[in-house]
């Protein structure tokens, strides 16, 4: 998106997960005061959450630039803090399992109104509701799944290459790999030369020869 935009339900929520999803997030949403803003893409997230201040609404963000089905997963995500704050109040944990009981609940109920695909529905509800694993990698492989469905390139991801390749990832580093972790590679930023553990999902865009 080239711009932020105040998203109305009735009239514009439509456009970004479609019409059964969008009266599905209406109805659950129905006594729920919040604000909901679509951002631009960012790299380091696919939505957020705070929470009210000085006076201003609670407020859910998402990236606009994300497929329907990944745009419905993440505001599902955020709504499910705003409603386990709502309904257990403030001293829980941000994912513990208040958090976690709402979402898969909110899962649940959207498999069962058929707003995803079979095979997206079936990814989801494994690793989201059977598995209970929120892990990227868990993202992952529902967003492998979503771009296989809609035709997308599956992104290549640093898990990919060996010690020692030099790669620009779309987070926007260029990095050496130095050694594999288990879930993170210690890599060398090529423009600081300063180290990071990078998840070993992140995405690659390019290869440095």
């Amino acid at each position: 998106m080239a711009a932020e935009e105040d998203i109305s339900f009735q009239k514009n929520l439509a456009k970004y997960i479609g019409d059964s999803a969008a009266i599905f997030v209406e109805s659950e949403t129905r006594g729920l005061v919040f604000h909901l803003k679509v951002t631009k893409s960012r790299q380091t997230k696919y939505g957020d959450y705070m929470e009210s201040f000085h006076g201003k609404k609670q407020r859910i963000t998402v990236n606009g630039n994300l497929d329907k089905y990944s745009f419905l997963i993440t505001l599902l995500h955020e709504l499910a803090h705003l409603k386990a704050f709502d309904d257990y109040g403030r001293r829980i944990k941000p994912h513990g399992i208040e958090w976690k009981n709402t979402f898969s609940s909110y899962l649940v109920s959207a498999i069962k109104n058929e707003l995803f695909p079979k095979d997206i529905a079936e990814v989801v509800h494994y690793y989201y509701v059977v598995k209970n694993d929120y892990s990227s990698r868990s993202r992952s492989k529902i967003v492998d799944r979503i771009n296989f469905s809609l035709n997308i390139l599956i992104p290549t991801r640093l898990e990919a290459f060996p010690i020692n390749s030099c790669l620009n990832l779309t987070i926007g580093m260029t990095v050496k790999i130095i050694e594999k972790r288990r879930t993170r590679y210690l890599c060398k930023d090529l423009s600081s030369n300063k180290m990071y553990l990078v998840n070993k999902e992140a995405e690659v865009e390019s290869i440095i020869e």
